[in-house]
């Protein structure tokens, strides 16, 4: 490696450490109820060696928040850090934030492999240290970005065991642990490794052993997570949440069948779930590949994203699409390798009710890849050009992408915080601790929320999770409902006959403080203690009512 190239790699690699580090306790704003779940989780796994529900199975961990499991690998890698640092929010998502480093190392190493240009891998480590998808995933207690990260690493010594043989069988151990660190390299990798052999075919060849050893592992992985799906339960949550039950697809079947002069067995024949679902899928996958969701709008959830921001820098839409066209010219087998790695990357998203950006991020890469090729040929073309006109074509694009940069980190750092902080469950977070700061002068506090509410509860004031596992599986009565109750502090979700009643009086006994949702109908008969507002103060997200 040439030494500029070297000393380029350390800048973009210090430029992904600021931007991963700085603010990482604080920016998202808030503890979202899923990190709390996760960080909470390990502090129980350290303390009993049990799950937050009290189960022992690790290879899926309980999801108390929604029900059902999530994969257990976060939760290991955050343990020791739990252990040496205790839980706090920028304990949580170090982990994340360190393999989004990580992640910008491993890029340029798979540029390397695949583009053979330094320049152009260098390029791609500077986009990937920048880029505002690959930021996002990196500064959040979740899953995505130690997926990501293991799935890069598994791609790096894949390539590099055409020198070093054994390291086929590390890298289909890196593929295996993917499987329990997110749901994404589930649908992904399967497909994925058959298109990478092919890639490489002949180097897989002259190493089999290697390379089926390698696949053995990955495939009994692969097997103890169908076992996990199939024998454990897991089976449901991923027909929860996939495109069959969606409540659009289900509403498509009933309009079909309905606004029709086709008797009904010919109807069901074309409106059913399987031709609605299709549809819905496809409309789905291909919005992921919109110039809108790549470059402008990106995607609109605002805990997924920063929103009115593409996945991608709009400066790096031309060189995409130009580094495509270079591609297919000159290197036509990278060219459907890179194509058919983005196309297999979309799939868990595409497949999923709601489109989610986390479960496409292992399409992440290829897009700067692509661009970075496509800037490199840009550079090569242009000196043809006169040295004065090189010139200020040369400022003018630093120009754009450091105003498009800023920009970005502008709003990620100063506005993002305030317009996102209802997605990030900042409201959530001030009202249990105005209940717990106020909690001793009152009988009763009852917070209007579930076991979603009980595990950040249980994380902001690192309640003993033995405590935790056991009072969760002994609710209480209290009137006509049963609480999960930490003291004198009562969690439930109540119903609207309840919210909807003119005063908190009219249910709760005096003497009690009650932390609900805060709309005006709720209780509308009472002055709230204290109103928890969303972003601009438009209207209070939850608020808290006395009972004297």
């Amino acid at each position: 490696m040439q030494r500029s190239i070297l000393i380029g790699l350390i800048v973009a690699l210090l430029l992904g450490v600021f931007v991963r580090l700085w603010q990482l306790g604080r920016i998202p704003p808030g503890l979202h109820g899923d990190e709390a779940m996760i960080g909470y989780t390990t502090l129980s796994l350290l303390q009993t060696g049990k799950d937050l529900l009290g189960q022992t199975n690790y290879l899926a961990l309980s999801d108390p928040n929604a029900g059902g499991t999530y994969p257990p690998l976060r939760s290991y890698i955050l343990m020791p850090f739990v252990k040496l640092m205790g839980l706090s929010v920028f304990v949580n998502r170090l982990p994340p934030a360190l393999f989004g480093i990580i992640a910008i190392f491993l890029v340029f190493r798979i540029c390397q492999h695949v583009l053979k240009d330094d320049n152009v891998a260098l390029v791609a480590a500077f986009l990937m240290a920048l880029n505002p998808w690959a930021i996002h995933i990196s500064r959040q207690g979740l899953l995505e970005s130690e997926a990501l990260t293991l799935v890069l690493a598994g791609v790096v010594l894949f390539f590099e065991g055409a020198k070093k043989p054994f390291l086929y069988i590390i890298s289909g151990c890196l593929f295996a642990l993917s499987l329990f660190a997110y749901d994404a390299p589930r649908l992904f990798l399967p497909l994925f490794i058959i298109v990478l052999a092919w890639f490489r075919w002949g180097e897989v060849k002259r190493a089999v052993r290697y390379t089926a050893l390698g696949g053995g592992v990955f495939a009994l992985f692969f097997a103890l997570f169908l076992f996990q799906l199939l024998f454990r339960g897991e089976v449901q949550e991923y027909t929860r949440s996939g495109i069959l039950h969606s409540s659009s697809v289900v509403n498509s079947v009933v309009r079909g069948r309905t606004l029709t002069n086709a008797p009904l067995w010919a109807s069901s024949l074309v409106h059913n779930k399987v031709t609605e679902g299709a549809k819905v899928a496809l409309t789905h996958y291909v919005s992921i590949f919109s110039i809108n969701w790549f470059f402008v709008n990106g995607y609109g959830n605002l805990q997924e994203a920063v929103g009115n921001h593409g996945q991608y820098y709009v400066f790096e839409l031309p060189l995409f699409f130009l580094g495509w066209f270079y591609l297919f010219r000159k290197h036509i087998k990278t060219a459907w390798f890179l194509l058919g790695w983005m196309l297999l990357g979309a799939l868990p998203g595409g497949l999923s009710d709601g489109n989610y950006a986390y479960r496409s991020m292992l399409l992440l890469p290829v897009p700067l890849m692509v661009s970075s090729f496509g800037l490199l040929s840009l550079v090569s073309y242009t000196r043809k050009m006169n040295t004065t006109l090189r010139l200020w074509a040369s400022i003018s694009a630093a120009v754009i992408v450091c105003v498009s940069v800023g920009l970005y980190l502008f709003t990620y750092f100063f506005d993002y915080p305030v317009y996102a902080s209802e997605n990030w469950a900042k409201q959530q977070n001030d009202a249990i601790r105005f209940a717990v700061s106020h909690k001793d002068k009152y009988q009763y506090v009852f917070i209007d929320g579930g076991l979603a509410w009980t595990a950040t509860y249980g994380f902001l004031y690192t309640v003993d999770t033995a405590t935790y596992q056991q009072t969760v599986k002994r609710p209480v009565t209290v009137g006509d409902g049963e609480y999960v109750k930490f003291g004198n502090i009562f969690f439930r979700n109540l119903p609207d006959s309840i919210r909807l009643l003119p005063s908190a009086a009219d249910y709760f006994p005096k003497g009690s403080l009650i932390i609900t949702i805060g709309p005006d109908d709720v209780f509308g008969e009472d002055v709230p203690l204290e109103r928890f507002l969303a972003p601009g103060g438009s209207h209070a997200v939850y608020k808290a009512i006395e009972v004297r």
